[in-house]
């Protein structure tokens, strides 16, 4: 099994995301969202076994959606902030934290819960104590309605336009180290060649 697996990661069609805090160590995905939303409206559905009228279709596009989206919401923000992303599920079916952000040393830096609807007081709390729970201590809720408020009880709110400003500035600090490293590599020739 584990050499089939290897092969499809190495093709970049599954990619293995580590799980933090959790006796499994990673959960393995298909790279590709639409194809996992698609398989995965098959798998809950059995439409594709079946040629009869099914009616739970909607039910399981909003399941794999809300999964898929927090895993492309982990994705931005890993790649925003230069850190790793992974997934926690927590212990004695306390539920999962959608995403959690590392550092190099593997270190957790930041929890984040992924909200399609305006955050609540109740879901900022629960992201709190969930998140001190395996040691970590900033919190953001991302959220796909615009909102003006920037916090909400000492959580920060990561709009859609929030997170693509940070896309953006992460996009050009990387250019500008990119670019400072081949301006250091072009001197270090230069100096070479005389």
């Amino acid at each position: 099994m584990s050499s089939y697996v290897d092969r499809l990661v190495k093709m970049g069609l599954v990619e293995r995301i580590p799980l933090y805090k959790s006796r499994v160590r990673i959960y393995l995905k298909l790279r590709s969202h639409l194809m996992s939303i698609a398989l995965g409206i098959g798998e809950k559905t059995g439409l594709t076994e079946y040629l009869q009228p099914v009616f739970n279709v909607e039910e399981a596009v909003r399941s794999m959606y809300g999964l898929e989206l927090q895993f492309f919401i982990g994705e931005a923000l890993a790649e925003a902030k230069n850190l790793r992303r992974a997934y926690t599920i927590l212990p004695k079916d306390k539920g999962d934290i959608d995403v959690v952000l590392l550092d190099k040393k593997n270190r957790p830096v930041m929890a984040i819960e992924v909200k399609s609807s305006a955050p609540k007081k109740s879901d900022v709390k629960k992201l709190r104590e969930e998140a001190r729970q395996i040691g970590v201590f900033e919190t953001a809720t991302f959220t796909l309605k615009e909102t003006a408020e920037q916090e909400l009880f000492g959580v920060e709110i990561i709009t859609p336009r929030k997170l693509i400003d940070m896309l953006k500035q992460s996009k050009t600090k990387k250019e500008r180290r990119t670019a400072g490293f081949h301006r250091d590599e072009l001197k270090r020739l230069r100096k070479i060649e005389k």
